[in-house]
């Protein structure tokens, strides 16, 4: 039995047990390059804890955080957390028995109480759906809203039959616009489009976490080139809106977008944009795409509404919440 937690600087390392996955849970938001996005953004220390036995693997890829404010609070506790990187992934594990199981477990929590974390979140994937075999001892599961995926067809003209009626109606409206639509890795392309994010946000009014920071776009850049593209829309040298998309192997996950409420129309050119990516998607040989859920839980989510327009296929996204150290948890809920 081997056992290994790995940093994001282990990166061969970590690449090495992800293609030991089954190509099904080889999914972009469990590779080490994903998570060096979210560490540059301040999110945490990426770790990989795995445990490996034969043809037996354990892999739980999550983000060690500090515990040292509390709301404007400073406080002054070696306490610290793990949280699932944003996006989906979760333990994952391959060919278990009880036994390994309980192994890797112990051994998990033996390193997390040797890094005096008291508390641990989950966001599971709600495509590879891996809440249904993880059941830890003190883990709590549960739905908290509904995500939209489309599982895409072998033919793009197939696409008609799984979009809305509605939807069909304000592509055909698009389609007669004039505007230019440009798939690009370029720096300059992608920065432009981060400005119209950043400020597209602050219009909508989003929680503060939704405004990256610098390094952030910076990582986000380097995966992009990699492992995804920018669609965007652009009239008389306006860019009108834009989308980025990740994508590993089989799947593809719709990652920012936004569009410039200035403009006319740019409602319609962003579900314009979307069909071309799945398009280019279908192309590519891709099986899916998980477009995500609303901004709240209400299944009338606006949100949520606009991107059931592509699909009627969904998922619950599910979280996992477990209490690590009783003791030292309770402190801190009582400051």
């Amino acid at each position: 039995m081997t056992i290994d937690v790995l940093t994001s600087a282990n990166s061969e390392q970590w690449w090495n047990f992800f293609h030991r996955l089954p190509e099904n849970c080889q999914h972009i938001h469990f590779t080490p390059d994903y998570h060096k996005v979210l560490e540059a953004n301040g999110d945490g220390q990426a770790r990989l804890f795995v445990n490996v036995q034969g043809d037996s693997l354990f892999f739980y890829p999550f983000m060690l955080r500090k515990i040292n404010q509390i709301g404007d609070r400073q406080i002054d506790l070696d306490y610290q957390d793990i949280t699932s990187v944003f996006g989906y992934t979760g333990p994952l594990i391959v060919n278990s028995s009880d036994k390994f199981f309980a192994a890797s477990q112990n051994a998990l929590l033996e390193y997390l109480d040797s890094q005096n974390v008291i508390s641990e979140m989950i966001r599971y994937n709600p495509i590879i759906k891996n809440h249904k075999n993880y059941t830890a001892p003190g883990l709590k599961n549960e739905a908290v809203k509904e995500y939209v995926y489309i599982d895409l067809p072998n033919d793009p003209e197939d696409l008609s039959k799984v979009y809305s009626s509605r939807l069909q109606t304000y592509l055909n409206k698009a389609d007669r616009m004039e505007f230019d639509v440009k798939f690009s890795r370029s720096k300059k392309d992608v920065d432009e489009f981060f400005e119209l994010y950043y400020q597209h946000m602050q219009d909508i009014d989003v929680d503060n976490y939704y405004l990256f920071n610098d390094a952030y776009f910076d990582r986000l850049y380097k995966l992009i080139k990699n492992h995804g593209y920018l669609i965007f829309s652009r009239k008389n040298g306006q860019i009108l809106a834009g989308l980025i998309f990740l994508e590993y192997k089989h799947t593809s996950y719709y990652h920012h977008g936004a569009r410039n409420t200035d403009v006319d129309n740019s409602g319609l050119v962003n579900k314009y944009l979307f069909h071309r990516a799945f398009v280019r998607q279908i192309d590519k040989g891709l099986k899916n795409c998980l477009l995500g859920g609303g901004a709240s839980d209400s299944p009338e989510d606006s949100l949520l509404k606009f991107k059931k327009f592509f699909t009627n296929r969904s998922s619950d996204f599910v979280v996992g919440k477990r209490v690590v150290d009783r003791q030292k948890y309770d402190r801190i809920i009582s400051l």
